[in-house]
């Protein structure tokens, strides 16, 4: 890969590997959700992904689930992710998403830097919050995402065939529709694709790739969040 010189070139990739690092999170933590749970995170999957979501949305989705996490103790991930404390804005790793967020956001709505000088050191803080994410982040080496073409049961108890799975030990947990891959029908090369926007009045689901940030619309993902929100009713008192 050609390293990015150019000062405001580098500032927009670090923002996007930024989001990236969220979306990840937040997609991996609707995956390992256990169905019965669904009610007491309260996700409203409609309301997140109706316009676009955005990071502030994907960090919400993290702590609604870490919040389910907490009783999650056959499921070393989860406990985890939900020691991350993604919601603390005082110190750690929540303190850095949080920077991370307000980085992205400043970029989105053009309140960057503007001289040379300004985006260097923008871009040197934004490294090293990055840097102390990725290192709290580095559990996830034990649990590598696998493509199966065989049956597997993941810990809902149900089967599922070809789709990418996380190993997280005795169990596959499978990823879709939350991240799948795909052939982007622009470059015909399998990306890693995440849902970007929800369209429930023509039942499709924007994809957008992790890779190249390429874009494509799928029916059968869309109609996947329509089954999964029917069983994600919010749970009564």
């Amino acid at each position: 890969m050609t390293p990015i010189v150019d000062p405001w070139e580098l500032y927009k990739e670090q923002s996007r590997v930024a989001e990236n690092l969220l979306v990840f999170l937040a997609s991996v933590s609707l995956a390992l959700l256990k169905e019965e749970d669904r009610g007491k995170a309260d996700l409203d999957l409609k309301k997140y992904w109706s316009g676009g979501i955005s990071p502030g949305d994907w960090r919400e989705i993290v702590g609604r689930c870490s919040k389910v996490f907490a009783d999650y103790r056959g499921i070393p991930l989860a406990a985890t992710i939900q020691k991350l404390k993604i919601l603390s804005e005082q110190k750690g790793f929540g303190r850095d998403v949080i920077g991370l967020i307000r980085a992205k956001n400043d970029y989105k709505h053009d309140c960057r830097p503007s001289s040379v000088e300004d985006v260097m050191i923008a871009s040197d803080e934004v490294q090293a919050m990055l840097r102390r994410c990725m290192e709290a982040l580095a559990f996830f080496a034990e649990s590598p995402m696998r493509r199966e073409e065989g049956t597997a049961a993941d810990h809902n108890g149900k089967s599922q065939v070809g789709t990418l799975f996380l190993d997280i030990g005795e169990n596959l947990v499978p990823l879709f529709p939350f991240i799948l891959p795909m052939v982007c029908p622009r470059c015909e090369i399998r990306e890693t694709y995440f849902i970007d926007a929800w369209d429930t009045k023509r039942g499709t689901a924007r994809m957008t790739s992790f890779e190249r940030g390429h874009t494509m619309n799928s029916a059968e993902v869309s109609e996947a969040l329509a089954e999964w929100s029917s069983r994600a009713r919010p749970s009564t008192p």
